[in-house]
């Protein structure tokens, strides 16, 4: 007996986060439909609703949040406690594939092992997770939600907004700088505060670096805007890929 399957049902309207749109950006054009593609129908990601988040790092950023607010180590290893006890219970349930549950389990014990000890782990104990700030261009809405915020003294204009690649393979600088620089493109025009370039910081956890670019490129608004027209026109016309599940390396770690 054929498995009941999830309807695919296309992702309406048309919405990217800064690091879809930086990957867009990037691609070779024979790649961008296929990117598309896997972000018009998340169901192909595990079966989930349209705009249910895939929260695969979301246990790591919550307990490296926790870490820095209370400025020691602990939250990250009763984090990995609980990230391998969980990952038993699945096993032993047996609703998910063991493949599945062992990579994400791995992959997350990683992120958090790769923390403990490392530069970020600096006591702030105003630290937050960030907020969804959208904006719409050419139809398509963009979103930029940092993994969290370390506020200044003068609100919000010396907030330090990160965020964090957790992934296992290294991120391209320059997917990394254009990502912030979309973030901070999207916060300029969401809101009359002007923000300074440097408060938008990428951190390379598995690599214990941060990107901070100076500035933003004049060029990299006209080329957002250009991209998101293409989205604009393709996306309607979208089909899910045949035979074929979203790969987890395409799955974003946050929004």
């Amino acid at each position: 007996m054929t498995p009941n399957r999830p309807a695919l049902d296309l992702v309406k309207p048309p919405n990217l986060t800064v690091k879809h749109l930086a990957k867009l950006m990037l691609a070779q054009p024979h790649e961008i439909e296929r990117l598309l593609q896997e972000w018009a129908f998340p169901q192909l990601a595990g079966g989930r609703k349209p705009h249910a988040p895939v929260p695969y790092y979301g246990p790591v950023r919550n307990a490296l949040i926790d870490a820095i607010r209370l400025g020691e180590e602990g939250p990250l290893v009763n984090a990995r406690v609980k990230n391998n006890a969980e990952g038993e219970a699945e096993l032993a349930k047996g609703d998910d594939s063991s493949e599945a549950i062992l990579t994400r389990c791995g992959h997350r014990d990683r992120a958090l092992q790769d923390l403990l000890g490392s530069r970020y782990l600096r006591a702030d104990a105003l630290v937050r997770r960030g907020r969804k700030t959208t904006i719409r261009s050419a139809g398509v809405e963009v979103r930029a939600t940092p993994d969290l915020v370390l506020p200044g003294e003068c609100q919000p204009v010396d907030h330090r907004f990160v965020y964090a690649w957790f992934g296992g393979p290294p991120l391209d600088r320059q997917e990394a700088r254009l990502t912030l620089e979309l973030a901070h493109w999207v916060a300029a025009e969401a809101s009359s505060v002007e923000f300074s370039m440097r408060q938008f910081e990428y951190w390379l956890v598995n690599e214990g670096e941060v990107v901070k670019p100076r500035k933003r490129r004049v060029r990299t608004a006209t080329r957002a805007a250009k991209v998101l027209s293409i989205v604009a026109t393709l996306w309607s016309s979208l089909k899910p890929p045949v035979g074929r599940q979203a790969r987890s390396s395409d799955r974003p770690t946050s929004a």
